[in-house]
């Protein structure tokens, strides 16, 4: 039988040219890795740039809930409680026998908070205001108790009254910034708004 004048098909060595096209080279493979890492570089840029402000939006939400715990607090078990700004941070504290007192179990609330270096946070006050819930706060404790310096800025009182305030949270690394608000019927409100200014 020939075969000649079939479907022949003749099996032949690959040649030099036909094996450098059979996979990529080494120029090719690089190329592609500069393409993902810089692909890889803008979705970290993009990612990091979110991060601040997710954190910021975190620690506005945190510390809202907070006041409103203290808020509940004060009111339920019918002590003071009052929002005192640190350097780092903030902290709670409870008007008691022995005067304005850091609440200090770690497992509360209400604990002391640190915030990230990047963070700040700005209280306003009304002129007055003050000193009118400070009168109050004080007439609800003996005269004769030791006074240990403490001053809260914020007052949360027993009433359900709350020392009108205006309290700006922001951050050099975030966009957005938020504002936090209470009234002297202990109406707590906490809205956002963008830049830095």
């Amino acid at each position: 039988m020939d075969n000649s004048s079939g479907n022949h098909i003749a099996l032949t060595p690959l040649t030099c040219a036909q094996r450098t096209h059979a996979g990529f080279t080494l120029l090719e493979i690089l190329v592609v890795m500069f393409i993902i890492g810089i692909i890889v570089g803008f979705a970290t840029l993009s990612v990091g740039g979110r991060a601040g402000d997710d954190r910021l939006q975190q620690e506005a939400e945190r510390l809202d809930a907070l006041m409103q715990i203290a808020l509940e607090d004060a009111i339920l078990y019918g002590k003071e409680v009052g929002l005192d700004l640190t350097p780092k941070g903030y902290r709670f504290l409870r008007l008691t026998d022995k005067g304005w007192q850091p609440i200090a179990r770690s497992d509360h609330p209400l604990r002391a908070r640190t915030l990230d270096s990047e963070m700040k946070l700005e209280l306003h006050i009304p002129e007055g205001e003050q000193l009118k819930l400070a009168a109050r706060a004080s007439d609800a404790r003996n005269k004769d108790k030791k006074d240990d310096g403490l001053r809260p800025e914020v007052l949360f009182l027993s009433s359900g009254e709350v020392t009108p305030f205006t309290l700006e949270l922001s951050a050099t690394n975030a966009v957005s910034q938020y504002v936090l608000s209470g009234e002297l019927t202990g109406k707590l409100t906490m809205t956002s708004k963008q830049g830095n200014g």
